[in-house]
């Protein structure tokens, strides 16, 4: 463990979640979005950059992963933010309004 401990620190270990949004949302919205949800985190690193994948197309939605980057690996259990949680951290940002 102390092995993973240590690659977490000097580069970081990824943590990801996916999120379903209807296809009426342009993406770059979404993208935006995502990625303010993964700066507002705590315990996320700047560097590397969270980044978003478009991971499939649905029946009524597009499916999203955010992924960022932690130091912290013993903080992973339960640290992989919840669609409620992004929503949440992200609902003051202008980006999320239509």
């Amino acid at each position: 463990m102390v092995k993973d401990g240590a690659a977490a620190r000097a580069g970081g270990l990824i943590l990801h979640t996916t999120v379903g949004i209807g296809y009426e949302t342009p993406w770059r919205q979404v993208e935006a979005m995502l990625l303010t949800a993964a700066e507002r985190m705590s315990g996320m690193l700047r560097e590397p950059q969270p980044f978003v994948r478009q991971k499939s197309l649905g029946d009524f939605c597009i499916v999203y992963e955010l992924n960022a980057y932690t130091a912290d690996a013993g903080a992973m259990p339960g640290a992989t933010p919840t669609c409620t949680e992004i929503f949440s951290t992200c609902s003051t940002s202008p980006v999320c309004r239509s």
